[in-house]
C-alpha cells in the first residue's frame, strides 16, 4: 500500500473516530466514593445505595453524602466535581457536545469541590446555592453553603464570578481569595489567604461563618488567623510526607494518560477524581476525557496527613499543669501538592477530515515530491493561551527521518510518524508552574535523506498574562525575636517574576519592596503588640497575603514605684472596746520604666501577703501600669506585701512593701 493510500485510509478512520467523539453526553462517571453515599434517579424518582466507581450519573439527578462520605463525579472534558460529606446537590444540566462542555449544579446543602478544565467557547460551568450563582472558568475552587445557612466560595487557582439571587450584584473572586455573604446581606465580603481553597482551611471557614456572635472584622480576623495558622504547619511538613509526580507530555494525542508517581506510607493523594493511599512504590492512575475536548488538561493533587502540631487551647487545658514540655496533638491536614499539566490535541472533526480526505485524494498523485523544511513562525509571543503552537513542513517521502522540537529541558518525541503529509504542528505549555516561562528559544530539528536542517524559534512570556504567571507569591512567617524586635517572613513564588510586598502594621501602610527572586523579608518590629499585614502581588496580579500579630519586648529594666516609699510607719489609735485590731488599707503601685509606658509589655503581676494570692493578673489582663488594692492590716504588726512583676523580655522584679502599725 502506498503512502498516499495509507494517509486516506487514516483520515477516513480519523473521520469514523470523530463521529464516535462527537456523540452527545448528557452524564457523567463516578471516579471514587467514600462512605454513605446515594444517587436519586431523575426518571425513576428512587434512590440509589449501591453507588460504585463507573457508575453514570445524569441530568437532574441528585446526590446525598453522609457524616465523613463523599462522591466524585467526572465529567466528560475531564472536569471533577466531589460532592463533600452532608451534603445534597443536583446536577441540573450535564451536557457535552462537539467538545463542549456545559453544566449547573445545584448546591442544595452542604458543598462541593471542583477541579474545572479550561473551557472553549460555548462551554460553561456553574454552581448555584440558595443565595448566589457561581460562574467557573478553569478554577479549582469549594463553594457551598454553611450549616447555618452562609454561603461562601473558596478558591485556590483560577478565576470565579458569583451573582446575588436577589439583587444581581455580581462579585469577583481569583485564586487566593474566599467570598463569603452576611446574613440578610448582598456585600461581597472577599478575603485574601494564601491557603483558600484547601480542604483545612475550609472546614475552619465554615465554623466561622456560623459563629452569628461575630461581625464581618471578626471574621476577616478570624479568617487570616486561621490562614497564618496553615501556613505555618504546611511550612513544618517535611518534604517527605509530599508526592512525587512524573512530568507529562507537553502534548498528547489520546484522550487517557496514566499519572504517575509515589507517595510516602501516611500520606493520602486524590488526583484527577481517584484516592491513593501511599504505600511508598509507585502508583499509575488513569485520567481521561472525551475525545473531542481538546485544550489544555490539568490535573491538581490534594495530599492528605495527620501532622504533629502543639495542642490548641482546649486540648491543652485538659493537660496536667507542671510539664514544661509544649503537649503536642495529630491533627488531620489536607492541602494542595502539585499540578499536573499536558495539552491534548483531539482528532479532526468531520467537516474538516472530510476536507483532508478530498485533499489526500489530490495529493495522491504528487505524494513523491518532496516538501521543503520550513517553519510557519519564528517568533511568538506567549500570552492567551498560555502555550506555542510551532507548526511547519518537512521531507514526507523519508519515512526514516526525525524530527524534534526542543525548549528548554523538553524534547518531543519524533513528530515525523505522527504527521500526515509532512506536516506538523505541536504545542507547548508554557507558564511558570511548568518552570519554561523564561525559555527563550525553541529548535526544530529535522534529519532526513533530504539533509539536516534547525530553525531557532524566538519566544517571549507576557509574565502578566494570568495563562502564563499562575503561581500565586506566597509568604510565610519565619521568626519573631521579641526581645531584639526583628521580624522574618519568607517570600516564595517570585523567581522569575517581579513582586510587590507590602507591608501594614495596624492597618497603616509601612514600607513597599519589589522582588525579583525567592527572598527573606525581615524588619524591625514596634514596641508592644502590633498587627502586621503582608501583602504580595505580582505582574499577573495574583495575590497572597498574611496577617500575623507580634510582639516587640525590649530589654528595659522596670521597677516598681509604691505610693509612700517601700517602708510605711502607720500611726494608729487602739480600736473601739470589742472591736478588732484588724483593719484596711489602699496600697498604690506603679511599674516604672516600661517601653512605651505600655501594659502590653508585661507578663504577669502578682501581689502576694503572706500566703495568700492578693492579685494574679496576665497579658491582656493587664491595662494600666497603676495598680491600687486593699490590703488587710494589725495594729500592733509588722506586714510586708510582696509584689511581682514578669516582664515579656524575660526579666522579673520582686518589690516589697512594709507596713509597720504601731
Amino acid at each position: 500500500m502506498s503512502f498516499s493510500q495509507n494517509l486516506k485510509t487514516s483520515v477516513i478512520l480519523l473521520v469514523a473516530l470523530s463521529a464516535m467523539a462527537m456523540a452527545k453526553s448528557t452524564s457523567g462517571k463516578v471516579t471514587d466514593r467514600v462512605g454513605d453515599v446515594k444517587v436519586q434517579s431523575a426518571k425513576t424518582g428512587k434512590w440509589e445505595e449501591n453507588v460504585t466507581t463507573g457508575m453514570r450519573i445524569r441530568e437532574r439527578d441528585q446526590i446525598s453524602t453522609g457524616a465523613e462520605s463523599y462522591v466524585t463525579v467526572r465529567l466528560p472534558d475531564g472536569t471533577s466535581i466531589t460532592v463533600q460529606e452532608q451534603s445534597l446537590v443536583q446536577l441540573d444540566t450535564l451536557d457535552s457536545e462537539n467538545g463542549v462542555q456545559m453544566a449547573f449544579t445545584d448546591v442544595k446543602t452542604g458543598k462541593v469541590k471542583f477541579e474545572a478544565q479550561k473551557q472553549r467557547n460555548g462551554g460553561y460551568l456553574k454552581f448555584k446555592t440558595g443565595v448566589a450563582t457561581a460562574a467557573i472558568r478553569g478554577t479549582v475552587a469549594f463553594i457551598g453553603i454553611t450549616p447555618g445557612g452562609k454561603a461562601f466560595v473558596s478558591a485556590s487557582e483560577g478565576k470565579i464570578r458569583t451573582t446575588h439571587h436577589k439583587s444581581g450584584r455580581e462579585c469577583d473572586v481569583s485564586g487566593g481569595q474566599t467570598l463569603f455573604f452576611g446574613k440578610n446581606s448582598d456585600n461581597c465580603n472577599v478575603v485574601e489567604t494564601q491557603t483558600s481553597g484547601d480542604p483545612s482551611f475550609v472546614k475552619e471557614l465554615e465554623k466561622i461563618l456560623d459563629n452569628d456572635s461575630l461581625s464581618i472584622e471578626d471574621i476577616t480576623k478570624s479568617l487570616k488567623e486561621v490562614d497564618a495558622a496553615l501556613q505555618q504547619m504546611l511550612s513544618n511538613i517535611s518534604k517527605e510526607s509530599a508526592c512525587t509526580f512524573e512530568a507529562l507530555e507537553d502534548t498528547v494525542l489520546v484522550s487517557k494518560i496514566s499519572l504517575k508517581g509515589s507517595c510516602p506510607s501516611g500520606t493520602t493523594l486524590q488526583i484527577a477524581g481517584a484516592t491513593l493511599v501511599g504505600t511508598g512504590n509507585a502508583f499509575d492512575i488513569p485520567a481521561e476525557w472525551a475525545p473531542s475536548t481538546d485544550g489544555e488538561k490539568k490535573f491538581p493533587a490534594t495530599c492528605s496527613i495527620v501532622a504533629v502540631v502543639p495542642c490548641d487551647k482546649d486540648n491543652a487545658d485538659k493537660k496536667k499543669k507542671g510539664k514544661k514540655k509544649p503537649e503536642v496533638c495529630s491533627k488531620p491536614l489536607t492541602f494542595s501538592c502539585g499540578e499536573l499539566h499536558t495539552y491534548y490535541k483531539a482528532p479532526l472533526t468531520q467537516d474538516s477530515a472530510a476536507v483532508d480526505t478530498a485533499q489526500a485524494d489530490s495529493m495522491a498523485q504528487d505524494s513523491a515530491v518532496a516538501k521543503e523544511f520550513s517553519v510557519k513562525n519564528t517568533q511568538m509571543t506567549v500570552c492567551d493561551p498560555g502555550s506555542v503552537t510551532i507548526e511547519g513542513t518537512f521531507d514526507q517521502t523519508d519515512p526514516d527521518a526525525t524530527l524534534f522540537i526542543k525548549l528548554g529541558n523538553y524534547t518531543s518525541r519524533n513528530l515525523v510518524p505522527l504527521s500526515a503529509n509532512g506536516e506538523f504542528s505541536h504545542t507547548i505549555t508554557i507558564n511558570d508552574l511548568v518552570g519554561n516561562w523564561d525559555v527563550k528559544k525553541a529548535t526544530v530539528e529535522y534529519k532526513g535523506k533530504s539533509g539536516n536542517h534547525k530553525q531557532v524559534i524566538e519566544i517571549e512570556a507576557n509574565k502578566t498574562c494570568p495563562q502564563v504567571n499562575q503561581g500565586r507569591p506566597r509568604i510565610s512567617f519565619t521568626h519573631n525575636d521579641s526581645v531584639s524586635c526583628i521580624a522574618k517572613f519568607s517570600l516564595t513564588g517570585a523567581n522569575g517574576d517581579v513582586v510587590i510586598v507590602e507591608r501594614e502594621m495596624d492597618g497603616d501602610l509601612i514600607k513597599e519592596t519589589t522582588f525579583q527572586k525567592d527572598g527573606t523579608i525581615k524588619f524591625d518590629t514596634k514596641s508592644g503588640i502590633h498587627s502586621y499585614t503582608l501583602k504580595a502581588k505580582d505582574l499577573a496580579g495574583n495575590k497572597g497575603s498574611i496577617t500575623k500579630e507580634l510582639g516587640c519586648y525590649p530589654q528595659k529594666i522596670a521597677s516598681v514605684e509604691f505610693t509612700g516609699g517601700p517602708k510605711e510607719r502607720l500611726r494608729v489609735p487602739p480600736p473601739p472596746r470589742g472591736m478588732s485590731n484588724t483593719f484596711t488599707k489602699n496600697m498604690h503601685f506603679r511599674i516604672t520604666n516600661v517601653d512605651g509606658l505600655n501594659p502590653a509589655q508585661i507578663k504577669r503581676i502578682q501581689v502576694i501577703q503572706g500566703e495568700e494570692s492578693l492579685l494574679n493578673i496576665s497579658h491582656r489582663q493587664i491595662t494600666d501600669l497603676d495598680q491600687t488594692l486593699q490590703v488587710n492590716l494589725t495594729r500592733g504588726e509588722t506586714t510586708v506585701i510582696t509584689v511581682i512583676v514578669d516582664m515579656k523580655n524575660g526579666k522579673r522584679i520582686v518589690a516589697t512593701k512594709t507596713y509597720e502599725a504601731h
